[in-house]
């Protein structure tokens, strides 16, 4: 995945959020406010713009906007060759520090088998 891509889909879930709440730039300048950040409504709309803002800015806003939940789905909405490893279900005696670890290490072989070299 690139960087824009990354950024598109940051500033995509924010936007999104705020149509879905009908929420303006104001309105949630208005709730940053509240909880102590202190920025324009032009800047934070330019932020948002380009998608090019710090985690904890992002984290604030989807406070503000009472979001509890985000699915993170970032690299099946890319045109990325990279996959998420596959869901495997639990056994109960597995432990899901050693499946993780399955898990990784098949994916790891697989960018491997593709790309020997080490580069992308």
């Amino acid at each position: 995945m690139d960087e824009q891509a990354g950024y598109k889909w940051l500033r995509g879930v924010i936007r999104s959020e705020m149509a879905r709440q009908q929420i303006t730039y104001k309105d949630l300048l208005e709730r940053l406010n509240s909880i102590g950040i202190e920025d324009t409504e032009n800047n934070l709309r330019n932020k948002i713009g380009r998608g090019r803002f710090s985690a904890l800015l992002f984290i604030q806003c989807l406070e503000v906007m009472g979001v509890d939940t985000l699915k993170v789905s970032m690299l099946e909405d890319t045109s990325s060759n990279f996959s998420k490893p596959s869901k495997r279900k639990l056994n109960k005696w597995d432990a899901p520090s050693e499946v993780y670890g399955e898990l990784l290490a098949e994916e790891a072989e697989e960018i491997l088998r593709r790309n020997p070299e080490g580069s992308e």
